[in-house]
């Protein structure tokens, strides 16, 4: 990998320079749209009123986002208004663009179903530990597990 470059032509390079470019592309879109997303499930959930609305609906809307609709999106915006160079960057942007609305969906509905006790017990543990409580559910629902049927906190009882 260290001999080819993007100046040389395409005999240099393969396939692990493929999956390297897509590896680095989806690592530096995650690390950018999950805080934003699970920021934004939050904000939606715990502040109610006409701007939380708004969002919602923005967020629903940009669901059924095309991708090429958020490629041409940052070229515009990006490339030549701003006037940056083509990168990696700005395909990682355009990926985490059609990312963010399924992350903060995804931590909207789970943030929903975390019980009223649990989030009352928990803001009444202080502020650490509102985080630490919330976030540990809302994480265990976005990945489809519950933390309290690890035999460390007892099994759940239903």
């Amino acid at each position: 990998m260290s001999r080819a470059s993007s100046e040389q032509g395409l005999d240099e390079g393969g396939m692990l320079h493929a999956v390297a470019g897509t590896l680095i592309q989806a690592g530096i879109a995650l690390a950018i749209t999950v805080p934003l997303g699970l920021l934004c499930a939050v904000f939606l959930n715990e502040i109610p009123g006409r701007f939380s609305r708004f969002v919602r609906t923005i967020v629903e809307a940009m669901t059924a986002l095309p991708s090429i609709v958020a490629g041409l999106f940052i070229y515009a915006t990006l490339i030549i208004g701003l006037g940056l160079p083509k990168s990696g960057l700005a395909a990682a942007l355009a990926i985490g663009l059609m990312m963010l609305p399924i992350i903060i969906r995804a931590s909207d509905v789970v943030l929903r179903l975390v019980a009223g006790d649990v989030e009352g017990c928990v803001l009444r543990a202080g502020v650490g530990a509102v985080a630490h409580g919330l976030a540990r559910d809302a994480a265990d629902g976005a990945i489809g597990t519950d933390h309290r049927d690890h035999p460390r906190y007892g099994t759940r009882g239903g």
